[in-house]
């Protein structure tokens, strides 16, 4: 059903997925008993990262409702927002790091320590 999420790049539901023809013909997946489901794409940089599916083996008496549906989605931006803010603190770490080895090197070569130990510390820092 996650297929269906990402092809269609928005929240898919459905009360009874032998009903729903986009679900229902999902046939690699074994065979349907009726179920019901609701899941919504975490898009990252305008691409599917993952989907946030909710499903069971029991079909719903009604269709999901915009509450049900604007909760799901909710969630789904919530952890699309939490990866993009742990990607940017990354990328803030990472360029704090490599001031930090600059630095050094830099104070390295001002203070004249042999050439040894300069490229020694530039190698360190490349490879981290």
């Amino acid at each position: 059903f996650c297929g269906v999420v990402c092809e269609t790049r928005g929240t898919v539901s459905c009360a009874n997925v032998s009903e729903d023809e986009r679900l229902a013909n999902r046939t690699h997946i074994g065979p349907l008993r009726q179920s019901c489901y609701i899941g919504a794409p975490v898009m990252v940089d305008g691409e599917v990262y993952a989907v946030l599916s909710f499903a069971s083996p029991h079909p719903r008496r009604r269709p999901f409702s915009d509450h049900e549906i604007e909760l799901v989605e909710l969630m789904a931006k919530g952890i699309s927002r939490y990866i993009l803010e742990t990607r940017m603190q990354a990328d803030r770490d990472r360029a704090e790091a490599l001031e930090q080895d600059r630095s050094l090197v830099l104070e390295m070569v001002a203070k004249d320590q042999p050439l040894d130990s300069v490229l020694s510390q530039i190698v360190r820092m490349v490879e981290r």
